[in-house]
């Protein structure tokens, strides 16, 4: 799920099913930087979400977050 500064959202075990269930698309990748910067790719939605926020609480784990990000954005998008 990680590699040259990246997650995929394609490794094996339960994580990416996780991630799936809570809506983030099974083809996404994303970079995470200190204080919750992001920047998020989605290829079949032929999309990138940069994220310059500063988020104080555990925002290195906060996979919730970013998909909530995700998510609202897409949903935005077909609207």
């Amino acid at each position: 799920g990680y590699g040259a500064g990246w997650w995929t959202n394609r490794e094996s075990g339960g994580t990416p099913m996780n991630r799936d269930r809570l809506g983030l698309p099974g083809d996404a990748f994303w970079a995470s930087g200190a204080l919750g910067q992001r920047l998020i790719v989605i290829p079949s939605e032929r999309l990138v979400i940069v994220r310059f926020g500063v988020t104080h609480e555990k925002a290195h784990v906060d996979i919730a977050g970013i998909t909530r990000l995700v998510t609202d954005v897409v949903e935005a998008l077909h609207g």
